[in-house]
């Protein structure tokens, strides 16, 4: 009997890149197939958005204040990187182009990531870890996935 060969996708991601690495086997590692990065996820929240914030006026009063900023750029530029990364598996996922799906992120990046996959991306979802190894050689990779991938 001949078993099917799967073709299994993990993804490491952070606030500012990923990389999609496909699965070659047991024993033969892993293949890097795409590389995202967003430069705005590394900028400094300073060196995004406007330059100071606005002022205003009290009614009744000559008095001005400053506004605060409400929003933290680089929060928002992660974020807006990290639904791109899904968007980009989700694709992938409905036009069958993986099996299974293994991704690895920091807690806060994983919880965004898994909120923008699609319904057939989830159902692909084999495992998830809440860690950093988007700097990790792809030559040490497997070690962090022998109980999982068979790479």
């Amino acid at each position: 009997m001949r078993i099917a060969k799967k073709t299994t996708w993990v993804v490491l991601a952070d606030g500012a890149k990923a990389r999609v690495l496909l699965s070659n086997g047991p024993g033969k590692g892993f293949s890097e197939l795409k590389s995202l990065s967003a430069e705005s996820g590394r900028q400094a929240t300073r060196d995004q958005g406007s330059d100071r914030p606005g002022r205003e006026r009290s009614i009744g009063s000559a008095t001005r204040h400053a506004l605060d900023h409400k929003v933290d750029w680089k929060e928002q530029a992660k974020t807006a990187f990290l639904h791109s990364v899904s968007d980009y598996i989700n694709a992938a996922a409905h036009s069958g182009k993986f099996d299974e799906l293994v991704v690895a992120a920091p807690s806060k990046a994983l919880a965004v990531l898994r909120d923008g996959l699609s319904k057939a991306a989830q159902a692909k979802l084999i495992h998830e870890a809440a860690k950093d190894l988007t700097n990790i050689s792809i030559h040490d990779l497997p070690r962090h996935f022998d109980d999982i991938v068979r790479c």
